[in-house]
């Protein structure tokens, strides 16, 4: 499971997710709000686009791309031929040190069958395109992708039924973790990661509960501390093991907007030290109108 969705994650270009905002979105590239004081700073693509340029930092990405892109003798802002691209996902997926799955006679892998399901019922979703051309790419290694639209996905996130899906979230001030990713959280959250498998199936994905550990030891310091430093540390750590995990590819971060009318609306009384969690109107009763 772990190298399949690795392959998933490698195929999806993020950007194309951004670009649908224009100017009111940001890339995010861990599991949490950038306003938050717990997102590590200057962090990185840790599944960086296989069409996409060669990261110059390479410390962070998949150890497995970071050792095929330095193999090919790649450098910085190069980037991969069509060819090059496909070997890399066929490393991923087909029986060698990494993957277990197998082609048949007709260069398909006939176990890897999913659906990409956009929350909603319309085509105009930031993820459409992406997860379209990420479909298109796959099926061309062997992969059997549909995308599909499903206006009830939401409800079926509550029971981990979807394969692979996008919709957007929300995210708290309060960076612990424990409910959306530790290994005995009760939330519905943990049965999107296949967390009720990795669990049940030690043996088989004993790599994925090796994460597991180290990821719910990780939440469970954080929690022991309220010095945000070090806090700010163990969550940097826990965010990793996240990607290592590769449950959740974040995308982007949206950018509040207002409108308003000048000419009724004093704008010098709005709330001016806006982030994600208090926008304009945070302190509503200071808000004057022009007389």
């Amino acid at each position: 499971m772990l190298f399949r969705s690795q392959a998933i994650m490698h195929s999806i270009d993020t950007q194309e997710i951004v670009n649908y905002y224009g100017t009111s979105a940001e890339a995010i590239y861990r599991s949490m709000s950038t306003e938050n004081w717990a997102y590590p700073k200057g962090c990185t693509a840790y599944y960086p686009y296989i069409g996409g340029a060669i990261p110059s930092d390479l410390s962070v990405v998949n150890p497995i791309y970071k050792q095929y892109v330095l193999h090919l003798g790649k450098k910085s802002g190069e980037y991969l031929t069509e060819e090059e691209q496909v070997k890399f996902i066929d490393m991923l997926l087909s029986d060698s040190e990494y993957g277990k799955y197998s082609k048949d006679a007709y260069g398909s892998y006939t176990s890897l069958k999913y659906t990409f399901t956009i929350a909603g019922a319309s085509e105009d979703h930031p993820a459409f395109a992406a997860m379209s051309h990420a479909a298109e790419f796959l099926n061309s290694v062997g992969m059997n992708i549909t995308v599909s639209k499903d206006s009830n996905a939401l409800t079926k996130l509550t029971t981990g039924s979807l394969d692979v899906w996008a919709a957007a979230w929300s995210s708290t001030i309060d960076p612990d973790m424990y409910q959306v990713y530790h290994k005995e959280s009760k939330a519905t959250s943990v049965k999107n990661w296949g967390y009720p498998e990795i669990l049940r199936n030690t043996n088989k994905y004993s790599k994925e509960n090796e994460y597991l550990d180290t990821l719910s030891d990780l939440i469970e310091k954080g929690r022991e501390t309220t010095v945000q430093s070090q806090r700010a540390r163990i969550y940097s750590q826990a965010l990793d093991v996240v990607m290592k995990l590769a449950v959740e590819l974040p995308t982007y971060q949206r950018t509040d907007l207002f409108a308003y009318n000048e000419n009724k609306i004093d704008s010098s009384t709005f709330y001016n030290e806006c982030t994600s969690y208090r926008g304009l109107t945070s302190s509503l009763w200071t808000v004057s109108l022009n007389q």
